[in-house]
């Protein structure tokens, strides 16, 4: 008396909860929608500066589709101070960097994510679509079923085809006749080097990544996965898969209730200490299950991707050295990239004038080009900075107007191009 009974990792139609908000486990679907639209794995995105306190703020203007925020905008914050600016697809994914998701899904259209949610098999734990605003798209806020998402990313797991979970295998009559099961419950939905991209990506998570702790390895067997962490952590999750076996973990608070947090726990003899992320018990839970239930199964391996799929198609990029702003935005979008003005550096041409661009040469066609400007300003005769910029174009500092003729490079007397 007193007790209700229940199964959490089911939909609601099974009698199930009606599912939880599985954070940044969302992520999968950008990075595989980045991948169907052309985006190699080595593709650089912007990351807006965010705290856990101080949040990006994102507004319509930023959305090219119906599936949009509305007048008031939308705030983004990430778990920890992380990389701000250029970052690359793989590390924003390892890292978890919503703000680097919520301008990735932005270029890439929320309605567009979603749509490929949906033809994955993600969907609320009610059996409605993910309802289509940036938040849910972007970091789960919406709920969903354990069940419902590790069979989503099985579709990745197997290549790119999506089946529908059944719990029966097979039907056999008293006299021992197979009855045929229902068929088409399972279908191609993603071509297998988006698939095999997503995987390659995904693989970091563990290696080098939010759940680096638990290794990139599950019986002896390479792994790939995501950790999710709803907002106030009172829901974590880690899903995840093996070439044959893919296994969502969720730890959270059964009610849905979103003033608790969970926070200074303890389990058994284990106690954690603060915050409580997708990392820290889904991740080692599912670690466990995977390594007793892929005891003994045949050795298999991710396949590799096409070497496309990692370095993309690349297109020139114009040089802008020189140009104003302005100029320069007008020369990239001539040339089907989008450009962002990223941070100034040092360097003798005007103030506000283009210094160079990142990436330096070539890109993915219709990618983000980020421009430097200069601030006018040279500081002190030192080694070229690291890496460079737009080709033909100086270092920042590279010049300086204490340079004579004669002088070994990289000095230039004042006024040399």
């Amino acid at each position: 008396a007193g007790s209700t009974e229940g199964n959490w990792g089911v939909d609601k139609k099974y009698g199930g909860s009606v599912g939880f908000a599985f954070g940044s486990a969302a992520n999968m679907f950008a990075v595989a929608q980045a991948r169907r639209s052309g985006m190699p794995i080595n593709s650089t995105i912007i990351a807006r500066a965010a705290s856990s306190k101080n949040a990006a703020i994102f507004t319509k203007a930023d959305f090219h589709d119906s599936c949009t925020v509305d007048k008031r905008g939308w705030q983004v914050r990430n778990d920890e101070d992380t990389a701000t600016g250029p970052i690359s697809l793989t590390q924003a994914t390892a890292k978890s960097v919503n703000t680097a998701f919520a301008g990735l899904v932005a270029t890439l259209g929320a309605c567009s994510v979603r749509d490929l949610m949906t033809t994955m098999g993600l969907h609320q734990s009610t059996g409605q679509p993910i309802q289509g605003y940036p938040s849910p798209v972007t970091l789960g806020s919406d709920s969903t079923s354990p069940l419902t998402l590790a069979s989503a990313y099985a579709t990745v797991a197997s290549g790119g085809t999506y089946c529908e979970p059944s719990p029966v295998i097979t039907i056999t009559t008293s006299d021992h006749k197979t009855l045929a099961l229902p068929k088409d419950l399972c279908k191609k939905v993603l071509d297998p080097d988006v698939a095999n991209g997503v995987t390659k990506i995904l693989k970091t998570v563990l290696t080098n990544g939010t759940a680096s702790r638990i290794g990139g390895l599950a019986g002896g067997r390479p792994v790939a996965g995501k950790t999710g962490t709803s907002d106030r952590s009172n829901e974590t999750w880690f899903v995840g898969y093996t070439p044959q076996l893919s296994t969502a973990v969720w730890v959270g608070t059964p009610t849905g209730d979103p003033t608790r947090e969970l926070k200074d726990l303890r389990l058994g003899d284990q106690f954690y200490r603060n915050q409580v992320f997708g990392a820290t018990i889904a991740a080692p839970i599912w670690k466990q299950i995977m390594d007793r239930a892929s005891d003994g199964m045949p050795f298999r391996d991710f396949a590799e991707p096409a070497g496309a799929v990692q370095f993309g198609d690349l297109v020139s990029i114009p040089r802008v050295y020189g140009l104003s702003v302005g100029a320069a935005q007008a020369a990239l979008t001539a040339a089907g990239f989008q450009p962002a003005v990223g941070v100034a550096v040092s360097s003798n041409i005007p103030a506000g004038l283009v210094v160079g661009t990142q990436p330096s040469s070539r890109a993915l066609g219709g990618s983000t080009v980020v421009m430097f400007t200069s601030t006018g300003v040279v500081p002190p005769p030192g080694p070229p900075s690291p890496g460079a910029l737009q080709s033909g174009a100086p270092p920042p500092g590279a010049l300086s107007n204490k340079c004579k003729p004669g002088d070994p490079p990289p000095c230039k007397p004042k006024g040399g191009n």
